[in-house]
């Protein structure tokens, strides 16, 4: 039964990471999006996560265990980015550039956030 599982696991972990695989190589995304979203892919290759829900329990450990580095900050904020919550992704992001103010890739991302919430707000408030 737990070799089923562990199975059943592994193929649930390698088809979500083929899917993540085929979008980074057909999106047009910009070059730094897509260096984000293959640093997320490898901290959840390396931390057996299976989602963004886990990045933001690892990374939220991790700003707890470790408050002023920026990295975490910066990856609790693009799982919430790819969660689609916007307003916690602009505000972890926000501490990655706190502490890392010399990041064009922090603030970028940062940038990106702010984007994503305003459309929703605009999209919202126009009825869409």
């Amino acid at each position: 039964m737990m070799e089923k599982l562990k199975n059943i696991l592994h193929y649930t972990v390698v088809w979500y990471l083929a899917v993540i695989v085929l979008f980074l190589k057909f999106s047009d995304q910009d070059l730094m999006q897509r260096q984000r979203q293959r640093y997320l892919l490898g901290i959840f290759v390396n931390r057996g996560l299976t989602s963004f829900q886990d990045g933001v329990l690892y990374f939220d450990s991790m700003v707890t265990a470790h408050p002023n580095d920026a990295q975490s900050w910066a990856g609790l904020g693009a799982s919430y980015y790819s969660l689609k919550q916007y307003e916690q992704a602009i505000r972890a992001l926000e501490k990655a550039v706190e502490f890392n103010p010399d990041s064009q890739e922090f603030a970028q991302q940062l940038s990106w956030a702010h984007k994503k919430l305003n459309d929703i707000n605009l999209n919202f408030a126009q009825g869409k």
